[in-house]
């Protein structure tokens, strides 16, 4: 069975659009490039991390990636 993996982008998005990068990776604990890449390489983010960075915000992953308990297809 493989992890699913989520789209960081979905993080940004539930930031002011006004915001920059700097705060919103401030909020991560993360550099302002890395929050760069997420949005323009399409990084995708393992279920840990999702997780790891949902709470950050204070939100259950549920709340950023509305597909969090849908299951696979086998």
């Amino acid at each position: 069975m493989t992890l699913r993996s989520y789209p960081a982008v979905k993080l940004i998005e539930s930031f002011n659009p006004d915001t920059s990068h700097i705060s919103i990776g401030e909020a991560f604990g993360l550099s302002r490039s890395t929050i760069y890449k997420w949005q323009q390489r399409k990084i995708m983010l393992s279920v840990w991390q999702a997780d790891k960075y949902a709470i950050k915000l204070g939100l259950h992953p549920s709340e950023v990636w509305h597909d969090w308990f849908e299951l696979e297809s086998s």
